[in-house]
């Protein structure tokens, strides 16, 4: 199985779990009886996140996976090819369309 990809660095003493199929929640610590604050990050909306707190009982199983699993590299993303899809629209539409506009006029006098 590849890597998952998250913003953060993931270290051993954060619990890492899938919550649902879109959502991944990180927690900053592991406990019991006490409010822990965690990050959501939802995974079919480009990695937005949202930050919280809950309350983590005697009997909170944590299910957590291992932090070798997960990566910061960006080309393990699940939108890769939407990021790439826009950054050729926007090559194309700033770079590319205007050399060619602006080649027709002065190529003469720039020997193109």
């Amino acid at each position: 199985m590849g890597k998952i990809y998250l913003p953060v660095n993931v270290d051993n003493n954060m619990c890492v779990y899938i919550n649902n199929n879109d959502v991944i929640r990180v927690f900053s610590w592991r406990g019991t009886n006490q409010y822990i604050n965690y990050t959501d990050y939802y995974i079919n909306n480009h990695y937005i996140s949202n930050t919280g707190s809950a309350y983590v009982g005697n009997n909170f199983n944590y299910n957590c996976i291992s932090s070798s699993e997960f990566t910061t590299d960006y080309w393990y993303r699940n939108d890769i090819l939407d990021s790439l899809f826009i950054f050729v629209i926007l090559f194309f539409f700033i770079i590319y369309l205007p050399y060619k506009i602006m080649i027709r006029p002065f190529g003469k006098w720039l020997k193109i």
